[in-house]
């Protein structure tokens, strides 16, 4: 896992590399019926010596969380922890207010308080330089929360050490703590995006995350379908959601007030506001049992003029227990939400590509072994094209 595999560029020494992410399952007190709390990481290297991490990759977040080496919280101690002075590039900031002025050891530091997901973290502000993979080709000088007090729950269920954000710069404390944007500033990708493919059980390989290009081998679609994000400030990776289709019928999600998807690696679910998933999952009637399994429909997201399909396989996990749905309630409040979170099940199905240059997110069915020989009819069902309405008569 965090294998990194560079590759040249054709031009100037700008770098692409391909980061194997390793997803590993940890029953959390919070997890609904079948589902296991999956986690897409890897590593990622700080300061000079380098110290490395375990990190999770999320697309909805835009800062780097890691534990101190100060922090006595029991996460913190079952972890690697950051220690700045073994760093000769580390900086502390004092302030977010006041970054580039020197702090001395005796002045007070500013003490940062963050909501992760079900979790707290309390910590403070340090500068380090952040590089991905185990060459030194990309890598920027970023600030990060240096976590002194880590709630237990969920941080000391976790596989991995600290979270890395790949949200836009509104997500983030501040633009210096944006890794991405920092990495586009230093000029050293060949292209400033990144791709993320999620494996599936049967595909034999890590999870992907692809930096400074997009991995054509990862596409199964003829093209890659590219829309505009909305409301770049909140940080947060997001189309305009239309409406939700089940079974070919429109369910009218989005006439009383506009709705908009984010495209969130740090969700195993579906999830989204009460008014949305609720009267869904009653529509769907998945039965335990799994009964009906062979009988439950098509779900559709409708985003631009493209309609993107689901699966009852993508949507229901099957265990030994039974059959359960993989939506949750997530009611996020303003500015942020309301959203709906195309968390996993979205994500191993569709290759989904994060533009920052010009703010569009490309998304494409996703290669995965089972069904390349049918990967035109793939394409064709997962990914259709939005139907005008039929003239009404007057």
């Amino acid at each position: 896992r965090g294998r990194a595999r560079p590759a040249s560029s054709l031009r100037r020494p700008k770098a692409l590399l391909q980061l194997s992410a390793a997803t590993s399952s940890e029953s959390a007190s919070q997890s609904l019926p079948g589902q296991g709390e999956e986690h897409l990481f890897g590593s990622i290297f700080v300061g000079v010596p380098r110290q490395e991490f375990l990190v999770a990759f999320d697309t909805a977040s835009g800062n780097l969380i890691l534990p101190s080496r100060l922090c006595q919280s029991s996460p913190c101690l079952s972890h690697r922890t950051y220690d700045g002075a073994l760093s000769g590039t580390a900086k502390d900031i004092g302030r977010i207010d006041e970054m580039d002025r020197t702090f001395n050891a005796k002045e007070p530091r500013e003490t940062v308080r963050l909501n992760v997901g079900s979790g707290k973290v309390v910590g403070q502000l340090r500068s380090d330089r952040l590089c991905l993979g185990e060459e030194d080709n990309l890598c920027a000088q970023t600030g990060f929360i240096e976590a002194t007090e880590m709630s237990e729950e969920p941080f000391g269920f976790l596989p991995y050490d600290g979270i890395l954000g790949l949200g836009m710069p509104g997500g983030s404390l501040d633009k210096h703590f944006n890794f991405l944007g920092n990495l586009a500033e230093a000029g050293v990708m060949e292209l400033d995006r990144y791709a993320v493919w999620l494996a599936l059980p049967g595909d034999g390989e890590d999870s992907e995350i692809t930096f400074g290009a997009l991995d054509d081998a990862r596409v199964a679609s003829d093209n890659v379908i590219w829309q505009k994000v909305v409301r770049p400030e909140t940080g947060v990776w997001q189309l305009p959601l239309s409406d939700v289709v089940v079974d070919g019928q429109d369910q009218k999600i989005c006439e009383d007030a506009p709705c908009w998807a984010a495209f969130d690696t740090g969700t195993t679910v579906i999830g989204g506001p009460r008014a949305i998933i609720e009267p869904l999952v009653l529509r769907l009637e998945i039965s335990k049992d799994c009964s009906n399994y062979r009988s439950l429909p098509m779900i559709g997201f409708v985003l631009g003029d493209h309609v993107f399909n689901l699966e009852p396989a993508d949507y229901v996990k099957t265990t030994s227990a039974g059959c359960f749905h993989q939506f949750a309630v997530v009611d996020l409040p303003p500015p942020r939400g309301p959203l709906l979170l195309l968390g996993e099940p979205f994500l191993r199905r569709f290759y989904t590509v994060f533009d920052r240059p010009t703010l569009k997110i490309g998304l494409s069915v996703a290669r995965h072994k089972a069904g390349q020989a049918q990967e035109k009819e793939l394409a064709a069902k997962f990914i259709t094209k939005r139907q005008a309405p039929a003239p009404t008569d007057d």
